[in-house]
């Protein structure tokens, strides 16, 4: 079995019986998923509703069979173009 970072879009979270790792920023902790609440943080004496992960870790297999989106792809990255600044030189009168 080989496990693995998942986006979270990609899955269907009501699929998802089980608590699992999450990544949110650079925060990981236990996540699970209810219909009824949402997403919540799993901990050593209770529970705590969240945003959603950005990610989870996942069995890949099971992320494969279990896509919400299969066709969709990450948008790729936002390229800035570098604009070409000219050398100014400032000139103080003296």
């Amino acid at each position: 079995m080989k496990f693995g970072w998942v986006f979270t879009w990609r899955i269907d979270p009501n699929d998802l019986q089980r608590v699992v790792s999450g990544r949110t920023g650079g925060s990981v902790m236990f996540v699970a998923y209810s219909r009824v609440i949402g997403w919540l943080w799993v901990f050593p004496g209770g529970e705590k509703k969240i945003p959603a992960p950005d990610m989870l870790f996942l069995d890949l297999q099971w992320a494969r069979e279990h896509q919400q989106r299969l066709g969709v792809r990450a948008r790729p990255p936002v390229r800035l173009r570098a604009r070409k600044e000219k050398a100014v030189q400032i000139e103080l009168g003296l």
